[in-house]
């Protein structure tokens, strides 16, 4: 019984350090909105998730919000590295890596599409380019 009480207090915190994290990551987007001045439409969950929806605004502080939730968890990981807290860094990490990856959906993906915008088009591929100069065939 105890060894069973043992594994339910130990997936309980699990959840509640993996739910936290993400709450935390969503309140970074709101509070970097709501420093921007920027209208916060909308909180809530759907399947993969929790979620932020703001007024779009300028480019820059759009990619500063996006960025704001995965910065949170990364800087809360920092912050509570070595302080007995393993599993809350551990899902701090996890949450702020995986929504820097340019997943579609995530912020990483959010955060790219707003980058590319400044890129300069592609003209011509790689390869292109050195056929053209005479280079490998």
């Amino acid at each position: 019984m105890t060894t069973l009480l043992a594994v339910l207090g130990a997936v309980a915190q699990l959840l509640a350090c993996w739910m936290l994290a993400m709450v935390l990551h969503e309140c970074g987007h709101v509070a970097t909105a709501l420093a921007l001045d920027v209208k916060v439409l909308r909180v809530g969950v759907r399947w993969r998730g929790l979620y932020t929806m703001f007024q779009t605004d300028t480019p820059l502080r759009t990619f500063l919000i996006i960025l704001a939730g995965p910065l949170s968890n990364l800087h809360l990981a920092l912050i509570f590295a070595g302080r007995h807290c393993e599993v809350f860094v551990f899902f701090n990490l996890l949450n702020g890596v995986a929504n820097l990856l340019p997943v579609p959906g995530s912020d990483g993906w959010q955060a790219g599409k707003i980058v590319k915008q400044f890129l300069p088009p592609r003209r011509a591929s790689f390869r292109f380019r050195v056929k053209a100069a005479g280079g490998a065939r």
